[in-house]
């Protein structure tokens, strides 16, 4: 037979190892709170005006039958300045930086709000700003990576373009129709942005040479993984805290309703 005092000693460790849990949950439930309007509460001015020329462009040529291409890229190429150093931090989305600590591409974004909040990026982060914007007026895009360097074409005003935001610039025709161009050809928009020589010479040897062109299909993004994985861990970081907090409320309001019924 247990004794009285076993059964004291019994009830007051469970009391205390469900009190610590119940708080525990609080303050998981608070923190990944905290995690989900992180990303809301420090947007800057100066990213706050990016997005704004964004949607201000995109709504004024929606549904326009001529599309500005060249515009769309130089606004891009504007806006946003290239740096190779751009990675998510924790409080843009959590879970995917808890993520890139073991695998570090997926501390990389192909978000267009994220990359315009901080206005940088690299070749392929500005095409995905651009290709976000483009695809707002429903026209059709192809990301073609030209050994190493990335572009876009885009289908627009009844024929194909190649446009390239990190530079500036835009080409009429695909990149395979390009490569048979002329070299003084390719390199007029370049000489008109006031590029080097040898950023010129680098430029355009990469047009000629097709061989180590990766062509993505229509409307696909750089990275379909990365793109989900961004999808994914968005929802999850929004979803977890009300989760949480439901299951707060079902496991207090029993214990409550019992010390009511106590007194």
């Amino acid at each position: 037979m247990v004794s009285k005092e076993v059964i004291c000693r019994w009830d007051i460790s469970r009391t205390l190892s469900g009190w610590i849990g119940r708080w525990a949950l609080v303050g998981i439930s608070l923190a990944t709170s905290a995690g989900a309007i992180a990303p809301w509460c420090f947007q800057s001015s100066a990213g706050l005006a990016r997005r704004a020329s964004i949607r201000s462009f995109a709504e004024d040529f929606e549904s326009a039958e001529y599309y500005p291409i060249y515009r769309a890229c130089r606004l891009v190429h504007t806006l946003t300045d290239h740096s190779v150093d751009r990675r998510i931090g924790v409080g843009e989305n959590w879970i995917q930086w808890s993520l890139g600590q073991l695998y570090p591409p997926l501390l990389r974004t192909q978000d267009a709000e994220r990359i315009l909040e901080q206005g940088i990026g690299d070749c392929a982060e500005r095409v995905a700003v651009l290709q976000s914007l483009v695809r707002r007026s429903r026209l059709e895009t192809r990301i073609v990576g030209l050994g190493g360097h990335v572009v876009v074409e885009v289908h627009a005003n009844g024929t194909w373009y190649t446009a390239d935001p990190d530079y500036g610039v835009v080409y009429r025709g695909t990149v395979d129709e390009l490569a048979t161009s002329s070299r003084e050809k390719l390199a007029k928009p370049l000489i008109r942005t006031g590029a080097p020589l040898g950023t010129i010479h680098r430029y355009v040897s990469l047009l000629k040479s097709v061989e180590d062109n990766i062509a993505m299909p229509l409307n696909c993004p750089i990275s379909p993984r990365l793109h989900w994985v961004e999808r994914i861990s968005f929802f999850i970081v929004n979803a977890l805290p009300c989760t949480l907090w439901m299951l707060c409320g079902l496991i207090w309001l029993p214990h409550i309703g019992e010390k009511t019924d106590r007194r």
